[in-house]
C-alpha cells in the first residue's frame, strides 16, 4: 500500500532536487530470464542507507510498472556507499555510463533486498558487460 496513492497525480521526484546515490557493484552475475514474474511495489521510491547491499536488475519490457517483469537481466549486487533516496524515473549510471532509468522496486527478497528494475534498451547481465567488481553505480 502506498500512503501517497491517492493524494499525488504525478511522480513527486521528477521536480524534487536530491543528492545522488552511489555505490559499487560487489557481485557480477550470469542471469536472463525469460518469465521472472518480477512484481513492481506501488511506491516510487525507496530509500538506500549506506551499506545496504541491493539487486540490479535490468529489462527492456515498455512498460513495466503496468504488469510483471518477465523478461530481464541480472547484473548483480551493489553496496550502497553514500545513501540516499532513488526514484522511478532516476538516471542509473554503471561505470560512468547510462544504463536506462529506474522502472521500480521488487520487494520479493525483503526484507534482505529490494531488487531494484532499471528499464534499458539493451539489457544484459553483468559478466556480459564491460564492467568489473567494484565498478561504481550512480541513481540521479
Amino acid at each position: 500500500m502506498d500512503p501517497y496513492d491517492n493524494l499525488l497525480a504525478d511522480n513527486p521526484f521528477e521536480q524534487a532536487e536530491k543528492l545522488p546515490v552511489t555505490g559499487s557493484v560487489v557481485v557480477l552475475m550470469d542471469i536472463d530470464y525469460e518469465d521472472r514474474g518480477l512484481e513492481l511495489i506501488t511506491p516510487l521510491s525507496r530509500a538506500l542507507p549506506a551499506g545496504e547491499v541491493h539487486e540490479l536488475i535490468v529489462t527492456d519490457e515498455s512498460n513495466p510498472r503496468e504488469s510483471s517483469v518477465n523478461d530481464c537481466s541480472v547484473i548483480g549486487f551493489l553496496e550502497i556507499d553514500r545513501g540516499g533516496v532513488v526514484a522511478v524515473g532516476d538516471e542509473v549510471y554503471l561505470a560512468e555510463d547510462q544504463i536506462g532509468t529506474i522502472a521500480g522496486f521488487d520487494a520479493s527478497h525483503a526484507p534482505n533486498h529490494y531488487n531494484i528494475v532499471v528499464q534499458a534498451d539493451n539489457p544484459k547481465p553483468g559478466v556480459k558487460m564491460d564492467i568489473d567488481l567494484c565498478a561504481s553505480i550512480e541513481f540521479e
